[in-house]
């Protein structure tokens, strides 16, 4: 399956479409990402703002985090 991707300023690639967590419950977060990523997704927009980056991050998305970013306590 090809994704439609979009190229950043700085010259990096990246998926054009992504699951949105932003007002999902914590308790949802984890499952949600997890099955977004059995279906194809590839981008997991968080934020520390959000509030549920924390379970987010138990999810497998967690292995594809930019290094050096900040994500928040943990």
């Amino acid at each position: 399956m090809t994704q439609p991707t979009v190229t950043l300023n700085n010259g990096v690639v990246m998926p054009a479409l992504g699951l949105g967590v932003f007002q999902s419950p914590p308790a949802e977060t984890t499952a949600a990402a997890e099955t977004a990523l059995a279906v194809g997704y590839r981008h997991i927009d968080t934020a520390a703002a959000h509030g549920n980056e924390r379970e987010e991050r138990r999810g497998p998305h967690q292995a594809t985090r930019l290094a050096g970013t900040s994500h928040g306590a943990a």
